[in-house]
């Protein structure tokens, strides 16, 4: 063996007294490895939890009789044979200590009474149970009988002294230490290379001036700035990182691998590449980001010639992988592909020097810089246990390091897709559902990798029969029916009311009042299909108005008397409007406009005809609600009577308004959600209060409003509920909030819940008439 400080006394002297002794003769200890002492570190920071995380497990299934005492007997040698199946480290993990007998830690079990009760109860207990780094052993076995002609072994060991690539390592070796003893014959066998070999190489000046160059590269990668990926989670991500952890195969078929195959040869690129280009894309459409970071496992016995070797020897490469949507997988391929070959010429690299060289702010909740781990695993070759058939397969754990861990095993032409994630970010279905969503990606991308990225659906069979039923919201309502319609047959059966300060008149007075006004519109040359705007203050009038202006057969253009001049101006013009109706004084704004026509309401005869247009199209506009502008120059969004009357038919059953409310309108009708507040309760027969422009903003006065008019229904913006809250607002039990036209923070949905009976949370654009989406907050 080659020993680290040869000489025994020097040796003796460097151990860490912590080191028990009890462990038998230390045969060498030398200065632990970079990367073991950063996993020494996680576990010490995250305990037990984050020390199971990097249990590697593996369970051998033998059909056939197994030599139990051939078994033993190989695995005493397979320890023997490597130095790092006899490890420990001291207290702080600074020192790697090879002993010169421990273990394995073995033990048989005859399970044959209950074979697959005790299998599963060794599996969970393979990833659950902690190593102890100080006391070692960090290898262990269990051996079980499951019947008389079916064996399993389970072979745990810590990756803080076994990767990947080692286990592959052992499992050949003990397969022909087992047939060697079976057979009473001399293993055949390479000579071993020690894991204490590999942490002098690691030393040695030449590799520390190749480790220089390549950490240099790949702090170039991320100088400028460190892209952090967001996947949607099931859970909000917990203030101090976890591990908890389930794991979730998917098989890929052997067509399926043929086709990516032939796909990465046609563009000149590996199966690696291609499937980690297919990877990248699947991230990208779940994020929405074009920069992604994932880890690669690349081994360290590759990379030195030590392909004999067992012990923690890999490297995380960060691989920096963008995705522009608007090129062809085939083109993104080849992006990636030549980052590839970049980063295989650059993988002597300590993770944790380069995020300490990147100065990067560590954040307790989440793993630094590469959450995501991606491996294409070469697989286990056969093993060849004398006289046995032998299966092996990993153990899931239930612990990860990782937030999500896709390693990609190829198999007789197939791939197991192998996704260990943490539990407490994202649901068992949302994993299954992405790698459902990977595997169909996979088959649009073979049958057309010329294809944009941006085409390639995110869709499953399960996806598009679940969107059939949920968009399976069809319900019969008024189709043929125009809003002035609909509206008139409400308001002559109702026995409600509208409120405007002292004022009060009943649902079918309003109506008739509105249908002498359309009339004398008429008369006044307002025909169907023409644009009539409304600049008026809050007042009975208004509402009046607008009943008015539809049934004309116009659609009206609601002018707000506060709009600055220019934004008045704008609208007129775009609108091209060929009357104006206001009341008592025009504002100045829209004095200074070029009109046809303007009508003051005040004037109109009391008495006369009744007029009621028949509107021929549902799609004949009824209003015309221009948008805010905010990105440019405002828009005029016309909004069919077919729409108005489906969006009363739907609100009138969700959020739900009856005949026994009495809403509060408070919204100016320059802004589309006024519509519901107008327009809802003469739809269903409540009664409805119009606040005024002083009572809207002043607290005290809505709050006096509110109380004098025993209202139970209001529909508000966040602000102005905020705006009751400093007036004293207590709330009532009976009350039903609807609020919109601002995102709806947290902490305003926890003080509204408990004081109301229902708290509704609404959304739309403009373009979508009023609301598009609405939801009860409990």
């Amino acid at each position: 063996m080659v020993e680290a400080k040869n000489n025994a006394a020097n040796t003796a002297a460097k151990i860490d007294m912590h080191t028990p002794s009890f462990l038998g003769e230390i045969a060498a200890v030398i200065d632990s490895s970079e990367p073991q002492r950063e996993i020494f570190t996680a576990i010490d920071a995250g305990g037990a939890a984050a020390s199971i995380a990097f249990n590697e497990s593996m369970t051998l299934s033998f059909d056939g009789v197994l030599n139990e005492t051939a078994f033993r007997a190989a695995l005493e040698q397979l320890v023997l044979r490597y130095d790092s199946l006899r490890a420990t480290f001291n207290r702080y993990g600074t020192q790697f200590c090879i002993h010169r007998q421990l273990g394995p830690a073995y033990r048989y079990r005859d399970a044959s009474a209950a074979p697959e009760a005790a299998l599963a109860e060794e599996r969970a207990l393979a990833v659950s149970e902690p190593f102890d780094l100080h006391r070692g052993p960090l290898f262990r076995t269990v051996v079980l009988k499951l019947g008389e002609k079916h064996f399993a072994a389970i072979l745990t060991a810590h990756h803080i002294i076994c990767d990947g690539w080692s286990i592959a390592v052992m499992l050949e070796d003990l397969a022909e230490l087992y047939s060697a003893q079976t057979e009473r014959r001399p293993p055949q066998l390479a000579a071993p290379i020690f894991y204490l070999q590999y942490l002098q190489r690691m030393r040695s000046d030449d590799y520390r001036a190749l480790a220089v160059i390549d950490e240099n590269f790949w702090v170039e990668q991320y100088r400028a700035d460190q892209p952090v990926l967001d996947l949607p989670s099931d859970n909000p991500r917990p203030a101090l990182r976890t591990f908890s952890a389930s794991r979730h195969d998917r098989l890929l078929g052997k067509e399926l691998i043929a086709a990516i195959k032939k796909t990465g040869v046609a563009n000149k690129s590996s199966f690696v590449a291609t499937l980690l280009t297919g990877f990248v894309v699947l991230l990208h459409k779940l994020s929405g980001q074009r920069e992604i970071v994932i880890g690669m496992p690349a081994a360290g016995q590759s990379i030195e010639n030590m392909e004999r070797l067992i012990g923690h020897c890999v490297n995380t490469l960060p691989i920096r992988c963008g995705v522009d949507p608007a090129l062809s997988f085939a083109q993104n391929l080849q992006m990636q592909r030549d980052r590839l070959f970049e980063t295989y010429d650059h993988q002597r690299l300590t993770f944790g020097s380069l995020v300490a060289r990147l100065g990067m702010r560590r954040d307790p909740s989440r793993i630094p810089l590469v959450p995501i781990l991606y491996n294409i695993d070469q697989g286990i070759g056969a093993l060849n246990f004398s006289g046995l058939a032998t299966h092996a397969e990993s153990n899931p754990r239930i612990a990860e390091s990782f937030e999500i861990f896709l390693n990609a095993t190829e198999r007789n032409g197939q791939v197991l897709l192998e996704c260990q994630y943490n539990a407490d970010l994202y649901s068992a279905a949302a994993i299954e559902h992405w790698l459902e969503l990977f595997e169909n990606l996979l088959q649009q991308i073979a049958r057309d990798p010329a294809l944009p990225i941006a085409q390639y659906r995110m869709t499953t069979e399960q996806d598009a029969a679940l969107w059939r039923n949920l968009n399976a919201t069809k319900q019969g309502y008024a189709r043929d029916k125009s809003v002035h319609d609909l509206l008139a047959a409400s308001c002559e059966r109702a026995d409600a009311f509208v409120y405007f300060e002292d004022e009060r008149i009943t649902h079918a007075e309003l109506n008739r009042r509105a249908g002498r006004l359309a009339a004398h519109l008429r008369a006044q040359g307002v025909q169907s299909g023409d644009f009539v705007g409304i600049c008026m203050p809050r007042t009975l009038d208004m509402l009046i108005a607008m009943l008015a202006v539809l049934k004309a057969g116009a659609a009206y253009v609601p002018l707000d008397p506060d709009y600055p001049a220019e934004r008045l101006q704008l609208m007129i013009e775009d609108s091209g409007l060929t009357v104006l109706l206001y009341r008592a004084e025009l504002s100045a704004g829209v004095a200074s406009a070029t009109l046809q026509q303007a009508i003051d309401v005040t004037t109109v005869p009391e008495e006369g005809e009744l007029f009621s247009a028949t509107v021929e199209a549902s799609s004949a506009p009824a209003y015309v609600i221009y948008t805010s502008g905010s990105t440019g120059r405002p828009k005029g969004v016309a909004v069919p009577h077919g729409s108005i009357v489906n969006f009363l038919s739907t609100m009138a059953m969700t959020p739900g308004l009856g005949a026994n409310n009495h809403l509060l309108a408070v919204t100016t009708i320059s802004f589309d959600i006024a519509v519901l507040e107008l327009f809802l309760p003469l739809f269903v027969g409540a009664d409805l209060t119009i606040a005024s422009r002083d009572d809207i903003k002043d607290g005290f006065r809505l709050l006096e409003r509110m109380q004098k008019q025993k209202i139970d229904v209001m529909q508000a913006t966040p602000s102005t509920w905020r705006l009751l809250f400093a007036a004293g607002w207590k709330g009532a039990a009976n009350f039903k909030v609807l609020t919109g036209g601002e995102a709806l923070p947290q902490n305003l949905a926890d003080e509204l819940c408990p004081i109301v009976g229902e708290v509704w949370n609404m959304y739309g654009p403009t373009e979508t008439t009023v609301w598009s989406l609405v939801a009860r907050v409990q």
